[in-house]
């Protein structure tokens, strides 16, 4: 799924990342400091998301997200904090939609484990693009 920028003044974001990204399309829940929405992660890596959103959420700010993961013993509950790195509204064949790139922080030693059973599954499932739960 490619992702175009549509305003032209917004650099495009810079990866930076040291894990490999698997797409995904898992729903979640967006806790800001003002609101709870629903939104959906497009691409998760083992620092990171991309996530689907109606929120406008810029650059710095700190959110919560609330997701239900798919697991080797069925499907788990995790709750991440992060930091968004980049935000902006974003092409896709159906129009266009905002979105965001967080990065995790202070994951648990379990919250890493799980995360990195998702990706590990995801990657050896490549005739799977998505993971719906």
């Amino acid at each position: 799924m490619d992702k175009q920028l549509i305003k032209s003044d917004v650099p495009q974001p810079v990866d930076v990342r040291n894990s490999s990204r698997q797409s995904i399309c898992v729903a979640c829940i967006l806790k800001t400091n003002r609101t709870l929405s629903p939104a959906f992660l497009l691409d998760l890596s083992a620092e990171g998301a991309f996530v689907k959103s109606t929120e406008v959420i810029h650059r710095g700010s700190e959110i919560t997200l609330l997701m239900k993961l798919p697991g080797r013993n069925g499907a788990f509950e995790l709750t991440v904090q992060a930091e968004v790195v980049h935000s902006g509204r974003y092409l896709q064949g159906d129009g266009n939609f905002s979105g965001f790139g967080v990065r995790f922080r202070d994951l648990t030693g379990d919250a890493i484990g799980r995360l990195n059973e998702v990706l590990i599954a995801a990657e050896s499932q490549p005739e799977r693009k998505y993971i719906l739960f």
